[in-house]
């Protein structure tokens, strides 16, 4: 009996060690491998044991697609794609309606009485801007020149008219030459394409400049254009005759162009109260 009794506790004592020892490893293994395993690398070094060196992994290389087969061309670019159908509503657009359309109408950028003022200081002398005494709607402006002659028949003479309404909005300007082939006349003609050249700089319609040479070798000349008409001929069309007409007229008949100079009458529109347009002090 007592030789049983100390075989159980030599067991006991045995039992008891090894689960110390396990406990302590459990605890050292954790302490060594905490950290990234920083006081395991710490002790080995302390003992200098050497530790493995990690090697990171090679990234694997990028596997680069096999280069597309090679077409044989024929030196022609391929067919664009057609682009694919637009298709409307039959209501998406208004049908065009000839009879209200308007056109485009040339402004006139000087009122009659400043160009008839920068008419008189260029020599062709008038009286200024007029009404007429006999139709109150018609305001004008008129010069005439004429050269001394021992020969009536062979005077020379320039005649110029510009005509409008009182508002000073022109809507025609006429210049009539009388010339012969001498001094005289060679001063006429400049005289009036030098009044051409003054209309043409203030209303800013510089593609009359064409006019002016064939106006200067007494051609014929017409242009018309977005509802002003330049017109230079002999005087009703005589071959004899040694007059010549330049007529710009502002007042186009075609109807489109008659229905915007309508729309943009100013008679057709209500005026501002008085207190509207006077500047406010």
């Amino acid at each position: 009996m007592a030789m049983a009794g100390k075989s159980l506790v030599r067991k006991g004592r045995t039992v008891f060690w090894i689960s110390i020892a396990l406990v302590c490893a459990a605890i050292g293994t954790t302490l060594l491998l905490a950290n990234d395993m920083r006081n395991l690398k710490a002790a080995l070094r302390h003992f200098d044991v050497a530790w493995p060196i990690d090697t990171p992994a090679q990234p694997d290389a990028p596997v680069r697609p096999a280069p597309a087969p090679k077409l044989q061309t024929t030196g022609r670019k391929p067919p664009e794609p057609a682009p694919p159908p637009v298709r409307l509503r039959a209501n998406f657009y208004e049908p065009e309606k000839p009879e209200i359309l308007g056109s485009f109408q040339r402004q006139v950028y000087v009122g009659g009485p400043e160009l008839c003022a920068l008419l008189n200081d260029a020599g062709f002398i008038n009286a200024g801007w007029l009404t007429s005494r006999f139709n109150a709607d018609i305001a004008a402006c008129f010069s005439e020149r004429k050269l001394a002659a021992t020969n009536p028949e062979a005077q020379g003479s320039l005649f110029l008219s510009v005509k409008g309404s009182p508002d000073g909005s022109i809507n025609a300007i006429r210049m009539k030459i009388f010339w012969l082939d001498n001094a005289d006349g060679q001063t006429l003609k400049r005289e009036l394409i030098e009044a051409l050249r003054i209309v043409i700089q203030k209303t800013h319609w510089t593609d009359f400049l064409d006019a002016i040479e064939p106006i200067d070798k007494l051609e014929d000349f017409n242009v018309d254009g977005f509802g002003a008409d330049l017109t230079f001929s002999k005087e009703d069309g005589g071959s004899d005759s040694h007059g010549f007409l330049l007529i710009l007229s502002m007042d186009g008949q075609d109807p489109a162009q008659l229905r915007t100079r309508s729309y943009f009458d100013r008679k057709a529109w209500l005026h501002l109260p008085g207190h509207l347009t006077t500047p406010q002090e």
